[in-house]
């Protein structure tokens, strides 16, 4: 597993936005969200909060579960990655 900290635990995260950082509008508080952690970082998406780029992110429709809907990481092709 790595140092304390270290292990990277999930790279796919979706939920409710919690917070921004002062640069980001694309984004607020409330918002539904998916995004890719960076993998292989410390940190991930096992948590009950996550951190991720904007430019990973993206919006997810109200009728969308935020469980079980996307493709793993994993199955997309490495030109992808």
């Amino acid at each position: 597993m790595g140092e304390k900290g270290t292990a990277n635990q999930g790279d796919d995260i979706s939920g409710i936005v919690h917070e921004v950082g002062e640069n980001v509008s694309e984004f607020k508080k409330g918002d539904r969200v998916a995004a890719f952690h960076e993998m292989m970082k410390p940190g991930g998406s096992y948590a009950e909060y996550a951190v991720s780029w904007k430019h990973t992110t993206f919006f997810l429709p109200k009728q969308t579960s935020f469980q079980g809907k996307f493709r793993s990481l994993r199955q997309f092709p490495p030109s992808m990655g």
